[in-house]
């Protein structure tokens, strides 16, 4: 979960589910509780009904060691995400800044851009795809919309040469 939109999703998606009640779902610690019901409730469906809103339920007993570890490494990774990501939105800033309107800084600010919003705002841009198919959204919606229309209006507007707005 990316937010607290998620988890209201989440909590919605789980309230359709046959022998779930008394749920509860926190974003801050990504936990998920519900009183269950075994002999109306089936684990797949709601396994199969998360995934399809992008989530993953993971019905293991971790040991509290094991899990901290896995978070540790989490983090770790998206650490040298944030800094990998910013080697390329700097120089997308200056150039930016530069008001340079010659094509070469151009099309190195679109390749920038492009890489930014699709490798790195993947996550958020798979996340909204598999809400919207399910009819819902969350923030994730909003900046994967908001980043998406201003990466194609920048680049229609630099194709038709209208780079002076």
């Amino acid at each position: 979960m990316t937010c607290a939109g998620c988890a209201h999703s989440a909590l919605g998606i789980a309230q359709g589910i046959p022998g779930l009640s008394n749920i509860k779902v926190r974003y801050a610690s990504g936990s998920f509780q519900a009183t269950v019901d075994h002999a109306n409730f089936d684990l797949n469906l709601l396994k199969e009904q998360l995934a399809k809103a992008g989530y993953k339920l993971d019905t293991s007993i971790k040991d509290p060691r094991a899990k901290m570890e896995a978070q540790k490494a989490h983090l770790k990774k998206l650490g040298t995400e944030l800094r990998l990501v910013a080697v390329f939105a700097v120089p997308l800033f200056v150039l930016g800044m530069a008001h340079l309107h010659q094509a070469w800084s151009l099309l190195v600010q679109a390749s920038l851009a492009a890489v930014i919003s699709g490798y790195f705002g993947r996550r958020i841009h798979k996340k909204a795809y598999h809400l919207a198919r399910m009819g819902s959204t969350n923030m994730d919606t909003l900046v994967s919309l908001g980043s998406l229309i201003a990466f194609f209006y920048s680049f229609a507007n630099a194709v038709l040469g209208n780079t002076h707005q």
